[in-house]
């Protein structure tokens, strides 16, 4: 008896080492299916996308040997234009309005980290709609509180209704003022809340967006290059502004009296970074807007390390007049060599006439005179 007991879990032990062989088996070949199915589908991909960019310069050679010039910084291509489906042919459903030339380059529209892997590798440009983070930035204190409504019109309202005007792809000034020079509370109103402006629009232009206060968060389509002078000052209560890699020209009071925008820039941008929400060279070491503070309870901004210049006007964003303390990781005698651009520090310790730069070796003390 005890003989058969022993053979039956001898034989049970046998049966177990086999499925468990055949599970393992299984397994072995799912994930090397999946992978070949991956590999498969990446091939697929480089190959339509070698097509693409193939298409994509030679339109952009015939533009530029029409139009005479050697720039083709103004080429662009989305898939409202007419010459879209000449130029790329019909595009596949997988493809529908990802596939752009914006600022003469090919750009494409994706958030899978394979596809953008083949893009980077191929030198196309990639875009995600929501160009970076997608969670609301935390407000600091000291802020105004966020309207964080939805806009009470969409977009096409807005736009048959006068508030919003796209003409060639450049998004007009709103008219914002009432004969009598008023501001038109009305259009003031119904630009509550979030905005996320149409794909098509290749422009911000100048005072687009001028005395909105309540915008909370405007996102970009990968189509825009360019955001006009002062295309948001005064818009109080912006909050984020998600820049894609398409743009490629910022004014640099474009952001002027806004409350502390935090600019989200892609990290797929080839002309521009953000560090904590502000505004640098792709490199990192040209700081050139500073939209809002590194602390607001005591008021201070902390300046990158990366950081080896200061560009022009480039505190006169956000609400840099309050700003009191500059943390500086070199010493003072850097701190003075560090190149800086016309009227670098404009607003800067306007309410407290005084603004300390902290450096590793002491505190520097700029007194700022009130005219």
């Amino acid at each position: 008896m005890k003989t058969n007991k022993k053979a039956i879990s001898l034989i049970v032990l046998v049966i177990t080492i086999i499925v468990l062989a055949i599970l393992a088996t299984t397994v072995i070949i799912t994930l090397s299916n999946t992978n070949i199915i991956e590999q498969a589908n990446q091939a697929a991909f480089r190959a339509d996308m070698a097509t693409y960019k193939t298409a994509a310069q030679v339109y952009i050679a015939s533009e530029m040997a029409r139009n005479k010039t050697g720039d083709d910084s103004n080429i662009n291509l989305v898939p409202e234009d007419d010459d879209y489906e000449f130029v790329f042919g019909e595009v596949p459903s997988k493809y529908a309005g990802k596939i752009s030339i914006v600022g003469g380059k090919l750009v494409y529209e994706t958030e899978v980290e394979s596809e953008i892997e083949v893009l980077e590798e191929m030198g196309i440009a990639s875009s995600t709609t929501s160009s970076g983070e997608d969670e609301p930035i935390a407000l600091e204190p000291g802020l105004y509180e966020a309207n964080t409504t939805n806009l009470k019109m969409s977009w096409d309202e807005l736009l048959s209704a006068g508030y919003i005007t796209v003409n060639d792809g450049v998004l007009f000034a709103i008219d914002i003022e009432e004969s009598d020079g008023n501001l038109n509370e009305e259009i003031m109103v119904e630009l509550e809340g979030d905005l996320v402006i149409a794909s098509g629009v290749t422009e911000i232009g100048a005072w687009a967006f001028c005395a909105c206060e309540g915008l909370n968060r405007v996102t970009l389509p990968n189509t825009v290059t360019a955001i006009g002078e002062l295309a948001f000052e005064a818009c109080m209560y912006l909050r984020e502004v998600n820049i894609p890699a398409s743009v490629n020209s910022i004014a640099i009071d474009a952001f002027a009296v806004t409350g502390g925008a935090h600019l989200n820039v892609s990290k797929n941008n080839l002309t521009y970074s953000s560090i904590d929400g502000n505004l640098l060279t792709k490199d990192g070491k040209t700081l050139l807007m500073v939209t809002r503070m590194t602390d607001y309870e005591y008021w201070t901004y902390t300046i990158p390390e990366s950081v080896t210049a200061i560009g022009e006007r480039a505190f006169d964003n956000g609400n840099t007049c309050d700003l009191t303390y500059m943390y500086f990781s070199g010493t003072k005698e850097e701190w003075n060599n560090l190149p800086k651009g016309e009227n670098w520090d404009n607003c800067v310790g306007c309410i407290s006439e005084v603004y300390y730069i902290s450096c590793s070796d002491g505190v520097i003390t700029v007194e700022v005179p009130i005219e």
